[in-house]
């Protein structure tokens, strides 16, 4: 069972353009939406990051590998997995 939390609910909307130089680019914006955070003044919550654009994407890996070693498992493991069939 769920606990009751009453009080004053905030939203705070705010747009990021995010421009690429190619066609395919991953790029690491934790520094922008902690800045939208900050400039929030909300404190305690969600944040919801939401790629408009239907060829855009978004995935979180909580800065644990750079983005650039999380494509590239990614590409080795399907590698293997073709050597292997």
């Amino acid at each position: 069972m769920g606990t009751l939390v009453t009080g004053t609910a905030a939203t705070y909307v705010e747009e990021l353009w995010i421009k690429t130089d190619k066609r395919y680019e991953i790029m690491c914006i934790t520094q922008d939406v902690q800045n939208v955070i900050k400039q929030s003044g909300i404190t305690d919550g969600i944040v919801l990051v939401n790629p408009m654009h239907i060829t855009a994407s978004c995935y979180v890996n909580d800065l644990e590998f750079g983005p650039e070693s999380w494509t590239d498992n990614i590409i080795k493991n399907q590698r293997e997995v073709r050597r292997s069939v």
